[in-house]
């Protein structure tokens, strides 16, 4: 239901009924808080995740609630008093790949770190460094194989690999091109494995 954030949510809301004992239940908690988030419905979202955080205070969905808290405003939790507003005074988005930051540095709890990772990874896509972005996104599934955050962080590696293929196609960068292909192939969706494989294609014919 990735398209439909609507029935995913209803689905899940629903299995949460049938199992409110289910052991992913704070997972599946912040997991509705995600999809009311997609459809635009912030209130709802924000108590979804504050529930979450009260209810699991140390369990996976309440450490992502915590932290989609902080990425929709409340960043002042990571942030001592006298930092806050000079952090914020340098924007929110940059207060918040800073928040994520101090996460990755403390070694915090692994799920957290995890999302941390997702993140900065999807922050450094968004601003076109795609090279830097794969070897965030790339550690996330490297370390964590089982990770809850994998449906996630794969759709965007995969992206991320597209468009940097695609910029080292542009430079005639064809080495970079089979050493991407080579490394990262198995990160690649099946929509965007056949384009980079054009571009691969290319590049091997050009290195002879």
């Amino acid at each position: 239901y990735w398209n439909r954030p609507d029935l995913s949510r209803r689905f899940l809301m629903h299995a949460l009924n049938l199992m409110p004992d289910h052991p992913k239940a704070d997972v599946i908690m912040a997991r509705i808080g995600d999809n009311y988030r997609r459809e635009g419905r912030d209130r709802e979202a924000m108590a979804v995740y504050g529930a979450a955080k009260r209810n699991y205070p140390d369990g996976d969905g309440g450490l992502i609630s915590q932290v989609r808290l902080a990425e929709m405003g409340a960043l002042h939790s990571f942030f001592s008093p006298d930092k806050v507003f000079d952090a914020l005074a340098r924007g929110t988005r940059q207060a918040t790949v800073e928040m994520y930051n101090n996460i990755v540095e403390s070694g915090s709890n692994p799920t957290l770190l995890q999302l941390a990772q997702l993140k900065i990874g999807t922050a450094l896509a968004e601003d076109g460094e795609n090279s830097e972005a794969i070897k965030w996104l790339r550690d996330i599934e490297i370390k964590n194989p089982r990770s809850t955050l994998l449906p996630e962080a794969l759709p965007a590696l995969s992206r991320a690999l597209v468009e940097e293929v695609a910029l080292r196609e542009e430079l005639e960068d064809w080495k970079a091109i089979t050493d991407l292909w080579a490394d990262n192939s198995s990160y690649l969706s099946e929509a965007d494995r056949t384009p980079v494989m054009r571009s691969v294609a290319e590049a091997q014919a050009r290195l002879g």
